[in-house]
């Protein structure tokens, strides 16, 4: 009886480990940005706001939400 109990524990523990496997591979999967120009692949993350310029053709790409507003300072 007790190796059936513990054979049940363990099949339960091998389906949570492979869930815990998926779940790992969807949060690190981060996007993908790439230059314009060229589609060279510049950084995968997740950012608000940056201005990165291509290596390979010199392109200054913006990425994020605050790529059309104007900073005002008073």
């Amino acid at each position: 009886m007790q190796e059936v109990i513990l054979k049940q524990e363990e099949i339960e523990n091998i389906i949570i480990d492979d869930e815990k496997k998926d779940e790992k591979k969807t949060l690190t999967k981060l996007p993908e940005h790439r230059c314009k120009r060229c589609n060279r692949l510049l950084f995968y993350g997740k950012v608000k706001y940056v201005e990165i310029k291509c290596p390979k053709c010199s392109c200054i790409s913006k990425i994020g939400k605050d790529v059309n507003k104007i900073c005002i300072k008073s």
